[in-house]
């Protein structure tokens, strides 16, 4: 019977080391951080894999909206770039969510997102209205169109997840999360 519970705990192990071993490589294949819960059907930005920390503030990135500073035209188009402020500033990974201001819940998306270089950015798989990196390769800035929504929609928020480094991420503060509100 003490063997018996060896082979137990030296299962339990295995299967352990199986799941760690497979989470090391769905990080190495880049693939995206975000899902859906299931619970109360949002879609999560956080970066949950072992290691990670969220720190607080935007650390010198921001979403820009090219050409207007808070107010969008409905139905126009803008470019819409996540980039750091500093020189030579690089993050990792990101997740860009454009929702009703102030909302809780980020399944209802403000207008629509249109890739630009689908070598740097594609749609989350289980939330297709968050835009996601393709890879976690250092970058400066990453580009998406967005096309605003219809007449009457009011204010909306940007949102952005940076992945910094391989310890530290950072989600909705100071630049990263911006108000644009219909003209």
């Amino acid at each position: 019977m003490y063997c018996g519970k060896w082979h137990v705990l030296i299962g339990l192990f295995a299967l352990i080391s199986l799941v760690v071993l497979c989470l090391d490589y769905c990080v190495a294949l880049s693939l995206p951080v975000a899902w859906n819960d299931g619970v109360d059907n949002r879609c999560n930005r956080d970066i949950t894999q072992t290691g990670r920390r969220r720190l607080a503030g935007d650390r010198g990135f921001r979403i820009l909206v090219v050409g207007r500073e808070t107010r969008y035209r409905p139905r126009h188009v803008y470019t819409v770039v996540i980039n750091g402020t500093f020189p030579d500033q690089k993050f990792l990974g990101f997740m860009l969510v454009a929702v009703t201001a102030n909302a809780v819940d980020e399944t209802t998306s403000m207008g629509t997102f249109q890739e630009i270089d689908p070598t740097k950015t594609r749609f989350a798989d289980e939330c297709p209205h968050v835009v996601t990196h393709t890879d976690l390769r250092p970058k400066s800035n990453v580009e998406v169109l967005w096309i605003a929504p219809p007449p009457g929609v009011g204010c909306m928020e940007f949102r952005a997840s940076i992945i910094l480094n391989e310890d530290i991420w950072l989600k909705d503060e100071g630049a990263l999360k911006q108000l644009f509100c219909e003209a």
